[in-house]
């Protein structure tokens, strides 16, 4: 395959955000630790520590409910889920900007690794469908952005393998086709990422108050 000169490059600088997301997420070894011994904390807690109170009694009850719901869900996997998927990311990130890099030729085009990107975008799309089995968020205005950051991010990922895997009987694409194609899908899987991040964070900043 091969691409316009700059067109690969002109996404080096969205493609950035991937690693934005990657060095945001609380995920560090550190993080690791805290949540760790908080969830230690809270088994060694008397239940009554614990939001009882139905949702809906007051403002502060409710924010505490959906802090300790948010956090657990996080604590339980959700973290998890996005360092996977962050990781994904950056490995694809890191072959667009080795890409982006590359001589042009004398059509001013660049060559692609069709299988190596077949290979990362598979991955980053597995990545995110393990995201969107996992259990939804627990509080219903932050489950819609994370779910519709996942969708994006899938669809994105589906149409890159797409267009990377040779036709099956299927009526070839001319090179300008594919050329389009490739770089919307990776336009959107960068949509994606971006849209996640600001899930996560907002999902992260709900549950980092939890117990205060």
């Amino acid at each position: 395959m091969l691409l316009r000169a700059g067109t690969v490059l002109a996404l080096g600088a969205p493609a950035v955000l991937l690693a934005v997301v990657a060095t945001t997420t609380p995920t560090s070894p550190a993080m690791s630790a805290q949540l760790q011994q908080e969830s230690t904390e809270q088994v060694k807690q008397p239940p009554d520590k614990q939001p009882t109170k139905p949702p809906g009694k007051n403002e502060a009850e409710t924010a505490k409910l959906r802090s300790w719901q948010t956090w657990s869900w996080l604590n339980n996997g959700g973290a998890v889920h996005v360092q996977q998927v962050a990781r994904a990311a950056l490995s694809l990130k890191k072959e667009i900007l080795m890409t982006a890099a590359k001589e042009r030729n004398v059509n001013g085009k660049v060559n692609v690794d069709e299988k190596t990107f077949n290979r990362l975008c598979g991955a980053l799309g597995k990545r995110a469908a393990e995201a969107g089995d996992y259990f939804p968020v627990p509080v219903q205005d932050l489950q819609k952005p994370w779910s519709n950051a996942l969708s994006r991010l899938r669809h994105g990922a589906r149409n890159c393998q797409a267009v990377t895997t040779p036709p099956d009987g299927n009526p070839p694409r001319t090179p300008a086709e594919r050329e389009r194609l490739f770089n919307a899908s990776l336009a959107e899987v960068v949509k994606g990422i971006t849209d996640l991040g600001n899930a996560y964070r907002s999902i992260y900043k709900t549950a980092d108050t939890h117990g205060k």
